[in-house]
């Protein structure tokens, strides 16, 4: 049975859940600190099941998932 779009919850990876990414190059001095596109800033990112079974793979786990699993 297919996940719904946003079944699954995982911390963002960007910058650790933060919700921002960095831009540019800090040695130049021309960076910048902007709203990472994945989670709008959220810090959680809410995918399916295909998407889900990614970041699975990659090593990260779920906050959240339809079937109860979760790292609490």
């Amino acid at each position: 049975m297919a996940v719904a779009p946003g079944g699954y919850v995982f911390t963002c990876g960007e910058y650790d859940g933060k919700g921002e990414i960095e831009v540019g190059d800090r040695d130049y001095g021309d960076h910048e600190w902007v709203k990472c596109p994945d989670c709008n800033e959220d810090g959680v990112l809410h995918v399916d099941e295909d998407e889900a079974a990614e970041l699975i793979d990659c090593g990260a786990w779920p906050l959240r998932a339809p079937d109860g699993h979760s790292e609490e």
